[in-house]
């Protein structure tokens, strides 16, 4: 080992190299953001605020998809508001979707039975009708949550609804 460190300089800066190695083991401090992850069908927005009220500026997302998460590493621990994108653009999509496939099957039957479900067509409006006062309404409101440091929120849920747990899926 003397053959390959030889001068006093290089065995000082030996030394140091193997305790700086040594101590980066021992002291990588934890990552201790608060966290939004959107575990929802739903994109979702996101607006972050200081313990104090104001529009935090160290947050990482404004807007998530599904998958996606926003962290804050704010000392001053804040809060969280949370709303839908395009939750009513979901609900009419749904609607149409059903009204599309009511008449599709009207329009099969009566070409499968050679006109004899004409009669049935009113009953079958009516039937379509049904299902799409089925359809919830879309998820209108916003919710509010605070996080503590260290600490992630799960939001799940869809268009018609969406809850969060805290440090869980």
């Amino acid at each position: 080992m003397n053959r390959v460190i030889k001068s006093f300089a290089a065995k000082k800066i030996a030394f140091a190299v193997v305790l700086l190695l040594g101590s980066l083991s021992f002291s990588i401090p934890a990552y201790a953001a608060q966290c939004l992850y959107n575990h929802s069908a739903t994109a979702l927005n996101v607006k972050w605020y200081n313990a104090s009220g104001n529009k935090d500026s160290n947050a990482s997302n404004s807007s998530l998809s599904y998958g996606k998460q926003a962290c804050q590493n704010n000392d001053k621990i804040g809060y969280v508001v949370v709303t839908c994108n395009d939750c009513s653009l979901a609900a009419d999509m749904a609607k149409a979707a059903v009204i599309t496939g009511g008449i599709a099957a009207t329009m099969a039957c009566i070409a499968g039975t050679a006109g004899e479900c004409l009669e049935q067509v009113p009953d079958a409006a009516d039937i379509i009708s049904q299902f799409v006062d089925m359809i919830p309404a879309p998820e209108k409101g916003k919710f509010t949550a605070v996080i503590q440091k260290g600490e992630t929120v799960y939001v799940n849920g869809d268009a018609f609804g969406l809850t969060y747990n805290h440090n869980k899926r």
